[in-house]
């Protein structure tokens, strides 16, 4: 909630113009060209927007229709998720509803949701193939150039990996085979250095199908243990707290 506020009052100071007159409150934002982002505490936008998404999910599990606290809990915590202007959590974040509802057996509103998400990344693409043609000027999601470098990366990776596929090229292979690709698709975050942002193609590139496997299935246990204790607590004789299922059920949503 404390964060969620606060990245409200840095939004509305941006949004007046005014942010030089309050130099503190520049350690909260990071600049991308003529981009400003709102980061608060953290490394980066995309880090505070990670964060906010774990916060959004448990407010929906915490929801009171009758409580006009837990409401206002719910509004400035998605005000954090939307203010950081990232895209990864916002997937994320909409991929954790949909798990949430449908494990609560909210079968009538998974299927809304999943028409909504289904229709927002088809205007989404849309909107990003016009940025790419020039027929519309980049927004605060619709960063064309900042995925130009991660197609990019992706596909020198998979290029990579057809070599070695069971074992991978190495662990943090990419800095030394492709180093200042990035910046040649008009990235200027990663330095010179070559680096792939989506996590499941660098483990993939790095450690190939082996590594792979043994990440992924960590991940796979934990969640699928979550998804067996959520089953069983819903269809349990004894009196289960729908409570604890709810919160149960948005942890899982955020870790997936």
């Amino acid at each position: 909630v404390f964060y969620g506020i606060c990245s409200i009052i840095v939004a509305v100071i941006l949004k007046l113009g005014v942010i030089s007159s309050f130099p503190i409150l520049q350690e909260f934002v990071m600049v991308e060209k003529t981009l400003t982002r709102i980061r608060m505490t953290m490394w980066e936008a995309n880090l505070f927007g990670a964060l906010m998404m774990i916060f959004a999910l448990l407010s929906i599990a915490e929801l009171r229709s009758n409580s006009l606290r837990s409401w206002f809990v719910l509004l400035v915590c998605h005000a954090g998720l939307v203010l950081a202007y990232s895209r990864g959590p916002l997937l994320g974040y909409c991929i954790g509803v949909l798990l949430y509802f449908k494990l609560l057996g909210y079968r009538r509103v998974t299927r809304y949701l999943m028409v909504a998400t289904m229709l927002i990344v088809l205007l989404m693409a849309r909107q990003l193939y016009m940025t790419a043609t020039g027929e519309l000027s980049e927004n605060a999601y619709m960063r064309y150039t900042t995925l130009l470098p991660r197609i990019a990366s992706m596909q020198s990776a998979f290029e990579d990996v057809m070599e070695n596929p069971l074992i991978g090229v190495g662990t943090y292979s990419t800095e030394f085979l492709h180093a200042g690709e990035a910046v040649v698709f008009g990235s200027d975050l990663e330095d010179a250095k070559g680096w792939i942002s989506v996590l499941p193609v660098a483990v993939f590139h790095d450690t190939g199908i082996i590594g792979f496997i043994v990440f992924h299935g960590f991940f796979w246990m934990i969640f699928n243990n979550a998804v067996q204790s959520i089953c069983q607590q819903r269809t349990s004789l004894l009196e289960s707290n729908p409570v604890i299922i709810r919160r149960m059920a948005a942890w899982l949503g955020s870790g997936v």
